[in-house]
C-alpha cells in the first residue's frame, strides 16, 4: 500500500487548485525499487516551480524512514541553471508530514508563488576532476 494513501486527495486538490500536475513516483521507477515520491509541478511567468515530496537520498541507497518537503523554483537557459529553494521539512518521519500536510502545502505554496526571477541564484558549477 501506498504510504501516501492518507493525503493524496490533498495532494491532488492542491495539484488541481494550482493548475499543475501531479506526478507519482520517478519516472522510469516503481516501487520495486523501494520508495515513492509525490511532486506538485507548474510553470508561472516563465519559472518552473515544484512541490516535492521524497525520502532521504543517501550515498548507501534511500532511507525511506526519512522524508523530506520542498519547494523549490528554477530557470533553465543554454549557460545556466538559476534555482530557489525552501526546505520546509527536513530528514523526519513520514507521519510528521502527513500530519501538517495543510500547513506545509499552503506554505509551498506561498512561498513558490511569490518568487521572482530576481530571487533565483545560479547554481555553483561544478569542475569535472
Amino acid at each position: 500500500m501506498s504510504v501516501f494513501v492518507q493525503i493524496e486527495s490533498r495532494l491532488k486538490q492542491c495539484a488541481v487548485e494550482q493548475q499543475a500536475i501531479l506526478s507519482q513516483n520517478r519516472r522510469g521507477t516503481s516501487l520495486r525499487f523501494g520508495f515513492e515520491e509525490r511532486r506538485i509541478d507548474w510553470q508561472q511567468d516563465g519559472i518552473n516551480r515544484a512541490i516535492i515530496i521524497q525520502p532521504d537520498f543517501l550515498a548507501t541507497g534511500v532511507d525511506t524512514t526519512k522524508w523530506n518537503f520542498r519547494a523549490v523554483a528554477w530557470q533553465d537557459s543554454a549557460h545556466q541553471k538559476r534555482t530557489a529553494h525552501y526546505d520546509l521539512a527536513t530528514s523526519v518521519a513520514f507521519w510528521a508530514i502527513e500530519g501538517r500536510i495543510d500547513t506545509l502545502l499552503a506554505e509551498a505554496r506561498t512561498y513558490l508563488n511569490a518568487i521572482q526571477v530576481s530571487d533565483l541564484q545560479p547554481m555553483p558549477y561544478m569542475h569535472e576532476q
